[in-house]
């Protein structure tokens, strides 16, 4: 299976990057670097995305012994059944779809201020008011066990959005008695599962996805999708019904193999 970790892409030297940028004026330091982060993430998301289809394509032809699931959180690599879920997902939709979709790219060692699900929770957030939001359905893992800060962050948006009426409900493998998850509203649906939801994602209504490809806990580096309602309503708007059964299927199935 290829192992996301061992990546081998080309990046600047570093220290020469400096060295040149030294005696430059400040906006022209900023522009640089903002463009070798952005070309880095470009590169990555390629990578990772390749990496991705080729360890389906090994897990669709039974090219990988599967072992027990302990294996796999031994080993720190993600198991079999997330990317069997995944080629389930992309007979779904066109796999040319997914190829051409703008990916999001996050490195959990140098985390943004507002990683991945936060940003989402606090854009619904800031614009509830012009658009209104029902229902969050949010399934995940260890939900930021490592990063406690973004944690924090996640259930005080979380709790804010309750308070506007907002119907959340959350599937995880984290214990309710777990550093900080005390703050999180008693009313809000939280969901300990002994089993993992094959795909980590966020539902809003029927307007937003957003998923993540198979990852775990050791690994750092996250490579996600946001399909918005301007996805969901052109293009995909045929299998819009589909795609949500299927994410809310996940969920299902985790819940009856406990």
């Amino acid at each position: 299976m290829s192992n996301i970790l061992q990546q081998n892409i080309k990046q600047p030297e570093a220290r020469s990057i400096n060295k040149r940028l030294r005696h430059k004026p400040n906006f022209i330091q900023l522009f640089i670097n903002e463009y070798w982060q952005n070309q880095n993430t470009r590169n990555y998301s390629d990578f990772m995305y390749t990496s991705f289809i080729e360890a389906m394509e090994d897990v669709k032809l039974n090219k990988i012994k599967i072992q027990p699931e302990d294996f796999y959180r031994t080993m720190g690599i993600p198991e079999p059944a997330q990317y069997k879920a995944f080629i389930k997902l992309h007979e779904l939709v066109n796999d040319d779809y997914f190829a051409e979709h703008p990916k999001t790219f996050s490195n959990h060692a140098r985390l943004p201020r507002y990683p991945g699900t936060l940003k989402l929770l606090r854009d619904i957030y800031n614009d509830y008011d012009k658009n209104p939001v029902e229902k969050i359905t949010i399934s995940c893992g260890s939900f930021y066990r490592k990063y406690l800060w973004v944690r924090e962050e996640i259930i005080n948006y979380l709790n804010m959005l309750y308070e506007k009426g907002v119907k959340i409900e959350i599937f995880t493998n984290c214990k309710k008695d777990e550093d900080k998850v005390y703050k999180l509203n008693p009313d809000i649906h939280f969901e300990s599962l002994d089993k993992r939801v094959m795909i980590h994602f966020v539902l809003v209504d029927d307007k937003y996805i957003k998923f993540y490809y198979p990852h775990s806990e050791s690994i750092y580096q996250r490579l996600g999708m946001l399909l918005t309602p301007e996805d969901l309503n052109t293009e995909l708007l045929e299998k819009k019904k589909e795609l949500f059964q299927f994410f809310n299927n996940l969920i299902a199935e985790a819940k009856n193999n406990n």
